[in-house]
């Protein structure tokens, strides 16, 4: 009976068809994307306030993971203003060289049981 199981998936998928290759996917740049009809601004052209950057850490999700750096955003929250210039100081060095950090472009994901769905 194990033997059964065992070999049943390597059956099946050779019942399968063939997927065709995936396309070819031409690598760009990192667009920000505001508007799907408009264009974005150059990335010199945007700017980033105190104000601005304090309003997001106060939106800030005390309950979710942490991402790729593995900074709690509760973290970050409770920092509060007092971390909010070294994060406009980071975001703006990074725009004036024209350059996201390969770690702002990493995503964790994780698939979620959902029970009768």
């Amino acid at each position: 009976m194990n033997s059964y199981f065992s070999a049943i998936g390597e059956k099946l998928v050779d019942q399968l068809p063939r997927a065709p290759p995936p396309p070819v996917i031409e690598r760009r740049e990192p667009e920000v994307i505001r508007n799907k009809s408009a264009e974005p601004p150059p990335l010199s052209e945007v700017t980033v306030s105190q104000g601005s950057v304090r309003k997001k850490v106060q939106l800030l999700k005390m309950n979710t993971s942490t991402g790729p750096d593995h900074i709690p955003s509760k973290l970050i929250k409770l920092a509060g203003t007092a971390i909010v210039s070294a994060l406009v100081a980071l975001f703006r060095f990074s725009i004036e060289r024209g350059v996201i950090f390969s770690s702002w472009k990493t995503a964790r994901l994780a698939p979620i049981y959902k029970k009768d769905a």
